[in-house]
């Protein structure tokens, strides 16, 4: 199911702060002269975030966001949008990258050479540095 989902959806990260999540057959479908719309926007409508990486989990459920000007990961329901969990890294560091492991709950991010791994769970999140 990854491997199908990875060539049915991808994301995009724009200037103004909103992620868009399309599907390629209807992006294709639209042509050069068409304009697809997204199957979903996301965004930190409190705080106007702007995003440094964004990535989906390994079976393609859920979007982590990093955000470019502190080390925070929002995650999202990609179905629906719903902003699940904020989580918040080493204060006062920027955050480089954030990656989604392919097939468990968890994510890596690294600010100034240090790597947090997130363990996703049902009801928390832990960081582990």
């Amino acid at each position: 199911m990854t491997a199908l989902f990875a060539f049915r959806c991808f994301l995009v990260n724009t200037a103004d702060r909103i992620i868009r999540v399309y599907e390629s057959g209807e992006v294709l479908a639209c042509g050069k002269e068409g304009e697809p719309e997204p199957i979903q926007k996301l965004q930190d409508l409190v705080n106007k975030t702007m995003w440094k990486k964004c990535v989906f989990s390994g079976d393609g459920e859920y979007i982590c966001a990093g955000s470019a000007r502190q080390h925070a990961l929002y995650i999202w329901e990609k179905s629906i949008g719903n902003l699940v969990k904020i989580l918040h890294g080493t204060k006062g560091e920027l955050l480089l990258d954030v990656v989604w492991h392919p097939v468990r709950p968890i994510i890596a991010s690294i600010s100034s050479g240090v790597v947090s791994i997130w363990e996703i769970g049902r009801a928390s999140c832990r960081e582990r540095v």
